[in-house]
Order: structure tokens, then sequence, then C-alpha cells
């Protein structure tokens, strides 16, 4: 893993340059998600203009792709999955968080385990052999899977997992190809009205509640070089969080203009608990599971990871 992300990086400040511009002038980088809406409206409603900032929103296809972006300078501050964050982190890169985004909640539809009907999958030991799919191999969702697995008492080593985009979940099912996959709404929805499967387990219910799922990271040293700008971006973010709560209808709305979705779609999608505030309790729950699934080389200090 070490090996490939310095790779990954090595190419990265190869082919960029970093942007010595303003101060003011911030590149966020997101893997697109309605998790996300808080930055959305923030952009929409004029939060981060208010308070001096003006803020790029870039898309990162790959989540995996955020650390070589941060250290590279083509992103100042990105949204990773809090698994590929720490990954980061233990492979040497000087990443820190300094703002979240949405947190898990036991009664979301996200990381729900659809299995294939006819799969022969209805409790957790059904899973041993089965082929399952997950939007990314060490991603949160794929992490959470496995301790869900084992929480019930599965070795998850005995399960095959394969990395699926969730747009491709729902051909999958009804072409055999998986057995099981994790996925999220709107695809949840059209998957279990299509009679393709049904609801078994949900993957986030393994970690605490609360726990964020995606972290604004940068480097330590941008965020050291500008720390007025990381200060007012997350206050920022803590205002559109604030007004993505009181107004669900706004929010909707953002996520289908950032997100290029039809209205149908949107209102079809079920609302993120979103959340500013990023604590070392979801540095450290994270970190010990992808401990326990021998993830990490070297022990994650909670304290250092959050930006202060």
């Amino acid at each position: 893993m070490r090996m490939i992300w310095t790779a990954a990086i090595l190419l990265a400040a190869i082919s960029m340059t970093p942007d010595a511009g303003a101060q003011t002038k911030i590149r966020v980088g997101q893997t697109p998600a309605a998790s996300l809406a808080a930055s959305y409206l923030a952009q929409e409603k004029g939060f981060y203009a208010k308070r001096g900032i003006e803020v790029e929103l870039q898309v990162i296809n790959l989540n995996s792709n955020v650390p070589p972006a941060l250290v590279a300078g083509s992103s100042d501050i990105a949204g990773a999955a809090t698994t590929v964050l720490l990954q980061a982190i233990d492979a040497g890169i000087d990443l820190v968080a300094v703002s979240g985004t949405n947190v898990t909640t036991k009664e979301s539809n996200n990381s729900a385990i659809i299995a294939r009907t006819g799969s022969g999958i209805s409790v957790p030991a059904d899973f041993v052999g089965k082929k399952v799919g997950v939007p990314g191999l060490g991603a949160l969702i794929h992490v959470s899977l496995r301790n869900w697995l084992m929480q019930h008492n599965v070795d998850y080593k005995s399960v095959n997992f394969i990395e699926m985009a969730f747009p491709q979940q729902r051909d999958a099912l009804q072409g055999g190809l998986a057995d099981a996959v994790v996925t999220i709404e709107p695809i949840y929805s059209r998957i279990i009205a299509a009679g393709l499967g049904k609801d078994v387990g949900h993957a986030f219910d393994s970690l605490p509640l609360g726990t964020q799922t995606i972290i604004y990271s940068s480097t330590r040293e941008w965020a050291n070089a500008h720390r007025d700008a990381v200060k007012a971006f997350n206050e920022a973010n803590e205002e559109g969080t604030a007004y993505g709560i009181a107004h669900p209808d706004e929010a909707r709305a953002a996520i289908a203009t950032f997100m290029k979705m039809p209205p149908d779609a949107v209102r079809a999608i079920e609302m993120p608990r979103l959340e500013a505030k990023v604590t070392e309790r979801d540095i450290f729950s994270i970190a010990e599971i992808m401990t326990k699934q021998e993830m990490l080389h070297s022990k994650i200090d909670a304290s250092k990871v959050l930006f202060k």
C-alpha cells in the first residue's frame, strides 16, 4: 500500500504544479455525493464569499485520488473518506482534518447490504464463499462491511469482495455477477422496487453512531500557511450545515444542481445527517477498526490528525 501511495504521489507531483496564488482562493476537491450538501449550499448561498474566500469546487472521481491531489497542490482542501485519509497518513503523508460533512445514523439506508434474490443469503453466515460488490476496496463501506461480518462471527476473508461502482450494482445483481452488494440511495430503492434483492443489514451499523464518513482534509503545510482561510472554510461549512438541516428542500435542490441529477432522482435520495464538527473519536474509532483488519502499519494519533 505504501508503494502504491508513493507512486501515485510522485506521478501527481510531476504532472501538476502547485498554485501559489492568493490565499483567499481555495480549490476544494470532492467526489460528488449528497453527503457534501453543506458545501454545495455554502457555495450557492454565498457563505464562503461573505467570509472573503473564493471557493472552486473540483470533481475528483475516485476518492483514492484525494491524497495525491492534495500533495501535488492541485487541490488545497478535499473531502476524503475517513479510511482513505488514515491510509494516507499511515503511508507517511502529513494530512490534517479541517472540517466534517456527515455522520452515520442507525436508521440510514446508506451502506445497505442487499442480497440478490435467489442467492441464498439471509443471515451473515450465508456470506461465506459469496461474491459481494463494494464501491471501492478499502473504502469506508468495504471496511464497515468487513467489521459487520466480524461482529457476526464471520471471517471476512472467506468472502469474495468485488470492486463495483454504485451505478453498476443493479445490473450486477440482475445478471448474477454478484450475490450481494452494499449500496446507497437512490440505487437502494431502485433495486428493492425491481425485486432484485432484499435488505439483510447495514454496514454502517457496525460503526459507532455519529461517526464522520467523509472528512475535509489538507496537507498540514498548506493549513499552517493559510490558517485564516481554513477557519473561514470551516465556518462557512458549519453555516451550510445548519442551513441544510433547517431547509432540506433547498439542500436537495443544491444536490441536484451540483451532482447534475434530475429532480425526481433527488427526491428519492435519503438526506444525510450533516455535521461539520470532526472529533478525535471519529478518527480513533475508524483507526481501531482498520487496525483489526491489518490495514494500518502504525498507530494513528487522533489528536494530531485534527488541525488546531
